[in-house]
């Protein structure tokens, strides 16, 4: 397995690195990108025995792009963000609870058993190049998704704070927030198909507030950013997509 972190202005605190060294990946494993040269250089001496790389780039979407850029066939790839500081795999509740289903952190075991196991969805599907996971650690929204439609749902959008990733996906390096739905939503209109991992979720900082944005894009959710990149989407796609301004929220329709 290969993990791919694009990172930005957290040079010694990439907590993803940290998450993937306590489950036993080698730093031989991962490969982060940077998108200056003086973040190049400055993450290749914090993580020496890291694979650091580096093209210029203005955001998120080009640093990953460069990522993703040496994703070939065979090995198995994931994209991550820099800030994942756990992960929680979702398990049935003990005892006679109103939510069947919860979250618990990841054990070694079921973080490596469920990538090999989106690794082969992905490869059984051969119109997928993406198979995200689960956008946050919520019992009572996954609850219902998992009863309805099991490990993985098609054609259901998340983040990229975790994806299984094939040769040739791009993201749209014009766009500063939203690029990963928009790259989802691209995939679809082109005639492919999308999964999304129902059982791994995220353990961050909020991206809410200021203080859960230090480092990665350096702004919140519901910012200029992100009703540019929902007026983009909605623009580019309609018919396919229902757009919330207000609550920053992307819905499939037609789909």
């Amino acid at each position: 397995m290969r993990f791919l972190i694009p990172s930005y202005g957290r040079c010694g605190n990439v907590k993803t690195l940290e998450m993937l060294r306590g489950y036993g990946v080698d730093d031989a494993a991962v490969t982060i990108s940077t998108q200056t040269a003086s973040e190049f250089e400055a993450y290749s001496a914090a993580y020496p025995r890291v694979n650091v790389v580096y093209r210029e780039a203005r955001n998120y979407a080009g640093n990953a792009n460069t990522l993703l850029a040496t994703v070939g066939d065979g090995e198995p790839c994931f994209l991550m963000d820099d800030d994942v500081s756990s992960v929680a795999v979702l398990s049935k509740s003990k005892g006679r609870q109103k939510i069947p289903y919860g979250f618990r952190v990841a054990s070694r075991e079921a973080f490596l058993a469920e990538l090999r196991a989106m690794a082969a969805a992905l490869e059984r599907d051969v119109r997928c190049r993406i198979c995200t996971a689960y956008p946050k650690n919520s019992n009572v929204t996954v609850s219902g998704t998992f009863a309805r439609d099991g490990r993985f749902s098609r054609n259901a959008l998340s983040s990229t704070w975790l994806a299984a990733v094939k040769p040739g996906l791009r993201f749209d390096e014009g766009m500063d927030a939203k690029e990963d739905y928009e790259l989802q939503i691209r995939e679809l209109a082109q005639g492919r198909s999308i999964l999304r991992d129902n059982l791994l979720a995220p353990n961050t900082a909020s991206r809410i507030t200021a203080a859960g944005t230090k480092g990665g894009r350096g702004f919140t959710y519901g910012s200029k950013q992100d009703e540019d990149g929902l007026r983009t989407i909605a623009a580019r796609y309609p018919g396919m997509v229902s757009v919330d301004l207000r609550r920053s929220k992307i819905r499939l329709v037609n789909v």
